[in-house]
């Protein structure tokens, strides 16, 4: 998978951030997978689940266009190094 595609799949939720991880170019979208891991955890956890849907959507509508600037919250944080 190319850097755009990795990138989307990142910001769907975790099993997608999964193959995107595994399948993907994870030099070119490291920041999106980083920035993806912590919303895509968010989904699974009921209480706070539309806190992760809004950062899955933001971070995808940044994804698809390719806008590296990091997200609130979470867009410090770097679990992939």
């Amino acid at each position: 998978m190319n850097k755009k595609v990795t990138s989307i799949f990142a910001n769907l939720g975790i099993i997608f951030w999964l193959i995107g991880f595994l399948a993907g170019d994870k030099e070119g979208a490291k920041q999106f997978l980083n920035q993806g891991l912590i919303p895509g955890i968010l989904l699974c956890i009921p209480v706070i689940n539309i806190v992760g849907i809004v950062f899955c959507v933001w971070g995808l509508i940044k994804a698809i266009q390719e806008d590296e600037t990091p997200l609130p919250l979470f867009g410090g944080i770097s679990i992939i190094k």
